[in-house]
């Protein structure tokens, strides 16, 4: 395959001049409109169009990167110059701070890893994803000099070496061509010979891992616009050119040679995979699920929830409780600007062997984003971040576990082992979702909104007559951070015994479907990563419940008060919303309200209703959902005095319909996310595209090969 004209004639970049007027025609005309002359503007380039509009400049771009990129920028300019005579308006302004940012480069394993790039992998453009834990400070920096001749008066341009960290190399005398070999030049000061630069470290993404792996990391400079588009704990996707660095050589030294990731293009993906794991497959069978049981909805739930930790018994309150915090509430953003965390948080406490680290792990897989850690293991700096000193003496933050667990959960095992001075760095990770960091002259706020999931063991022999701060050693300001507390007991029963042995010994067969029928772990990311998104709206009826049950708690002198704060109603409000998510609904209903108000009980030591007084280790799943839902009702809405709404839900259940079937989503207009990156052109031309990329890989193989010969011969 022939070189692209790009690389013939760097001055005319007539391809690509074409293929941006072609297909950028309107952002050109935004950066023309721009008022800002020196700013520095990008145009996302689809590689997938590019491709299959023009081969021979595709294939340039994929063998000589760091050549052709400088001249598509330069093409960009070229480009503006023709749209402007096309409009011709004389008060646009051609731009020449501009850079084409390829992206949406195809999966396949030669440009899209799976893992870090590797030695044989160096001057190729690759697409890598991973998290930020590292940045440094935005710094200036000098890409070119300038020189003056005092004898000649000629002025030349000297470039820096990106492969010697940026370093200029001095100059001994004049580089006119008409042999001018005067020593007497002088550097002259050019604003235009400085850009904006920064470094970051990734890290591969831990749910991507084996079980046992060691995440790598890697450094990424960026460049221009691309600084501070991200930010530690950000998903990100970066494509770009894998280069080499090294420090200036020292004798009797063998230097030190570091991959690098020079990057091109720059996409923080936080979101991006929670929509991928959804298909239209998948959503039409979400909503065929819940159509089916439309009118029995606890027999549906019921059988989720069984999927939820199938290798463990029982634990049906449990499981709940893990599955509502999956699903998460609706956050609030009043015009004050104070906001009103959606995320629910989930204490266990209870004694060794009761499956509390087995939920934890389960959930940790279920949720597409998670940090799972131990609180033996873990500092105040590693859950929420350190300051660093990078190789140049300048210090930088790096994201601990919360950080990194942004929008997602974080499982903490083991959390009585961290310090007492150390927990109090998580309350405002906990309830205002920031990190406030002050460290080394750095002082900043980076965003932790996740869920935590902790479990932790009783000091000694959990004493009922005490208080849970006093069995479990944790302070109230952190106790009541939390929205649901369970004390897992592992009691002595006779009958719970040969229920437990049976199930283990039998191969677990006790469940009430079979494993095949189950929903796998990837169906479930699918299922909460739907419902995460739904807004569900707070009904008058479900608003009186929870501000009833408030108010009693708060007339009850036996409960703990750090527990019957203001925060126990924003509780009550963010499991209704995340149970009406979860039952796949647009309006949290009384069901919700209910089942939020249970939950709530079964978590209390001192409860004020009596609706759940029975050990959560020693629920089972119940043999009639609705009938259970309605037995809780009548003990939750008679002891608050709500006749009439209990009188409206036993006539529901007596009719047969469990909720209204207009309320479910199955003919709603939610529709999964489009496929990112052009994947959608990918696929309508798969066969060409892998076909014409074959060619372009194997010529790329070949180059490669005929270079290590000729340094072989050398």
């Amino acid at each position: 395959m022939g070189r692209s004209r790009l690389n013939e004639e760097p001055g005319a970049c007539e391809e690509f001049v074409d293929y941006a007027v072609l297909h950028h025609k309107s952002e050109l005309e935004r950066i023309l409109e721009a008022g800002d002359v020196n700013g520095h503007y990008s145009i996302s380039v689809n590689f997938v169009t590019l491709f299959e509009t023009c081969t021979t400049l595709g294939d340039g771009i994929l063998s000589q990167p760091t050549a052709l990129l400088p001249l598509c920028d330069k093409a960009l300019i070229e480009a503006q110059k023709k749209v402007k005579e096309q409009l011709k308006l004389c008060t646009l302004v051609v731009k020449v701070n501009v850079h084409a940012r390829i992206s949406a480069l195809p999966v396949c394993p030669e440009l899209y890893k799976s893992v870090f790039p590797r030695n044989e992998d160096l001057g190729s453009f690759l697409r890598i994803s991973g998290t930020v834990v590292r940045r440094t400070m935005p710094k200036m920096l000098e890409f070119k000099k300038t020189y003056l001749c005092q004898k000649c008066k000629y002025t030349f341009v000297l470039f820096a070496e990106y492969e010697k960290h940026y370093a200029i190399q001095p100059v001994g005398s004049c580089r006119n061509p008409e042999t001018c070999k005067s020593t007497n030049v002088v550097s002259v000061s050019n604003p235009d010979d400085f850009k904006d630069y920064q470094e970051l470290k990734i890290q591969e993404q831990v749910g991507k891992l084996d079980m046992g792996s060691i995440p790598k990391s890697m450094l990424v400079t960026v460049e221009d616009d691309l600084v501070d588009a991200c930010k530690p704990g950000d998903d990100v996707v970066i494509c770009g050119t894998v280069r080499r660095r090294w420090k200036n050589f020292m004798t009797g030294l063998r230097p030190e040679v570091d991959l690098v990731l020079q990057a091109n293009s720059l996409e923080v993906s936080n979101g991006q995979n929670n929509n991928s794991l959804v298909t239209q497959e998948l959503m039409e069978e979400f909503k065929g699920f819940w159509k089916t049981h439309a009118h029995r909805p606890m027999i549906g739930r019921n059988f989720i929830l069984q999927c939820v930790g199938p290798e463990v018994y029982g634990l049906y309150l449990i499981k709940l409780a893990i599955a509502l915090v999956l699903s998460g509430g609706v956050a609030q953003q009043p015009g004050t600007g104070a906001r009103v965390r959606g995320e629910s948080h989930l204490l266990l406490v209870g004694d060794p062997g009761t499956a509390k680290s087995q939920l934890l792990r389960f959930a940790a897989a279920v949720s597409p984003r998670s940090v799972f850690t131990t609180g033996i293991g873990s500092t105040s700096a590693g859950l929420t971040v350190s300051a660093a000193m990078g190789a140049g003496g300048e210090w930088q933050l790096e994201a601990g576990a919360l950080v990194l667990a942004d929008g997602g959960i974080c499982c903490i095992d083991e959390f009585n082992s961290i310090r007492e001075s150390e927990r109090a760095s998580i309350h405002e990770a906990m309830e205002q979702q920031t990190l406030s960091v002050a460290k080394a002259g750095m002082v900043c706020k980076l965003s932790t909104v996740c869920s935590i999931l902790a479990a932790t063991n009783p000091k000694g022999q959990f004493d009922t007559a005490h208080p849970i701060t006093v069995n479990c050693a944790i302070a109230s300001p952190l106790l009541s951070r939390f929205d649901l507390v369970f004390v897992l007991l592992d009691r002595k029963n006779k009958d719970w015994d040969s229920l437990i042995s049976s199930y283990v010994l039998q191969e677990k067969t006790l469940c009430k479907s079979s494993t095949s029928e189950l929903w796998s772990v990837e169906k479930l990311q699918a299922y909460f990563s739907i419902v995460k998104s739904l807004q569900p709206q707070l009904s008058e009826d479900a608003s009186t419940i929870l501000k009833e049950y408030y108010r009693v708690q708060r007339r009850n002198v036996l409960t703990n008060a750090s527990r019957i704060t203001v925060r126990l109603l924003e509780s009550l409000v963010r499991l209704a919303q995340a149970h009406a998510k979860f039952m796949f609904r647009r309006e949290v209903t009384v069901r919700d309200a209910v089942v939020s108000v249970s939950l709530m009980e079964a978590s209390h030591q001192a409860s004020s209703i009596d609706a759940f007084m029975s050990n959560p280790i020693q629920t089972t799943f119940p043999v009639d959902p609705e009938e259970e839902y309605i037995d809780t009702a009548q003990k939750v809405l008679g002891s608050l005095g709500l006749q009439r709404l209990l009188d409206i839900e036993i006539a529901s259940y007596m009719n047969g319909h469990g909720s209204n079937p207009n309320d479910l989503l199955y003919g709603s207009t939610l529709k999964p996310q489009e496929p990112v990156d052009g994947l959608s052109q990918l696929a309508a031309t798969k066969s060409d595209l892998n076909k014409k990329l074959d060619i372009v890989f194997n010529n790329i193989r070949q180059n490669k090969l005929r270079e290590e010969s000729k340094a072989l011969a050398f």
